[in-house]
């Protein structure tokens, strides 16, 4: 038996959007893990540059070998917590990334904990001093942008 079309055709539509609503009206209404919101867990105490000596550097030089950036963090919670340290190095003028690491680390509960990245100031494309901002992360993993820290940016010269 065939069903005359024109009296269900205008329906047809509506029960893929009641289905579409069922699926997805349950991400619509659930709060989103994107959106913590301070006091976070970590704090971001210092960034500054050093050798891989330990000494502190007022800037980096190209074609002096590696240069450390050492964050220091402090855990304010009272629980271990797992932490992507993520430092995105962006020239200045342009706004563009030069270079971008991160590193993974569980900081014990109210303790202060550092870590440092290396790069070499003489992989930057520069002939002369540049400015760059050094924009330091502190996500729960690498791959979910969940913060646990304020964003923190500090200038860098190379020169």
């Amino acid at each position: 038996m065939e069903l005359p079309s024109h009296r269900y055709r205008r329906f047809a539509g509506a029960g893929l959007c009641i289905v579409c609503a069922f699926l997805f009206m349950p991400i619509i209404i659930t709060p989103s893990v994107y959106a913590q919101s301070a006091p976070y867990p970590i704090e971001i105490e210092s960034v500054r540059l050093m050798d891989p000596s330990g000494h502190p550097l007022n800037d980096c030089r190209s074609g002096e070998g590696l240069v450390m950036i050492a964050v220091t963090l402090r855990n304010l919670s009272n629980s271990v917590q797992p932490a992507a340290i993520i430092v995105d190095l962006q020239d200045n003028s342009n706004g563009i990334s030069q270079f971008v690491q991160w590193q993974t680390m569980s900081i014990n509960s109210n303790d202060v904990q550092q870590m440092a990245l290396s790069f070499d100031p003489s992989s930057l494309p520069s002939s002369s001093t540049v400015q760059y901002d050094a924009k330091v992360f502190v996500w729960d993993k690498v791959l979910t942008p969940v913060p646990l820290a304020d964003p923190l940016k500090v200038p860098i010269s190379c020169k």
